[in-house]
Order: C-alpha cells, then sequence, then structure tokens
C-alpha cells in the first residue's frame, strides 16, 4: 500500500504510519473501515502527518444503532436516544437535530445520551467500545 501512496518514500512512510498508529490509536482498534481505512491513515499521515478517526467513531455507533435495531437489543427509547446522540454530535445543536429527526427540541434535549456523546466528542483518536 505504501508503494502505491508513496512509490520510492513507501518504506520511511511505512515507518513513519506504524509509528504514528502506534502512539495515538488504541491497539484494539478495529480498523472499522478495513482496507480503505487503513489506506486512508497512510495518505493523511503522508500528507497531514495525522489521522483523525472521528468519523470513523460516528460510523462505528451508527453501526451498531443499526445492528441493535435489526437485532432488537434497544428499547424504542434506547434506540431514540442513541440516534439523537449521533446526529446531535454532529451538529451541536438542540434546534438542528430536532429540525433533522423530525422531532421537538425539547425531545432531543432530553434523549441525548452524555455518556455516548462523550465519546463522540472527547477523543477520536480512540475507538468506541461497542455497547454490551
Amino acid at each position: 500500500m505504501s508503494r502505491r501512496v508513496a512509490g520510492e518514500e513507501a518504506e520511511a512512510l511505512a515507518n513513519e504510519t506504524e509509528t504514528w498508529i502506534a502512539s495515538h490509536l488504541d491497539p484494539r482498534y478495529q480498523w472499522p473501515g478495513n482496507y480503505r481505512e487503513l489506506e486512508q491513515c497512510v495518505r493523511n499521515i503522508l500528507i497531514r502527518k495525522e489521522y483523525q478517526v472521528s468519523q470513523q467513531i460516528e460510523r462505528q455507533t451508527a453501526w451498531d444503532i443499526f445492528n441493535g435495531a435489526r437485532t432488537r437489543a434497544f428499547t424504542a427509547a434506547e434506540l431514540l436516544s442513541r440516534y439523537c446522540t449521533l446526529v446531535y454530535a454532529q451538529t451541536n445543536s438542540y434546534e438542528e437535530t430536532a429540525r433533522r429527526l423530525a422531532v421537538d427540541r425539547r425531545t432531543v434535549k432530553a434523549k441525548v445520551d452524555q455518556e455516548l456523546l462523550a465519546k463522540l466528542t472527547a477523543n477520536p483518536s480512540k475507538p468506541l467500545k461497542r455497547p454490551t
């Protein structure tokens, strides 16, 4: 992958990427985007010298919401809470979240899960653990 991305500088890029990953990501990070996410990481380290996984955390959370709904692991209230929290983490506005979800602003405010919100907004380099 490094050869394709960086050509002659492949070995140096691979070493830089491995060092960055070891010092910034949890060793248990699951790479939810698999190969494509790793490739984006390599490209971002080449260009920006860093990689942000916050979108991956949001995708993982969205996937967890989908799986929870599909397997009926959540009550309707839990599902609404997780969904409101995910959208609120993206918008940082109760009004905008309410508009996007077509619910009342007060409902959004009551349903945002502060613990999940902290995980979504705190440290994007740490993976979000699956709910138990």
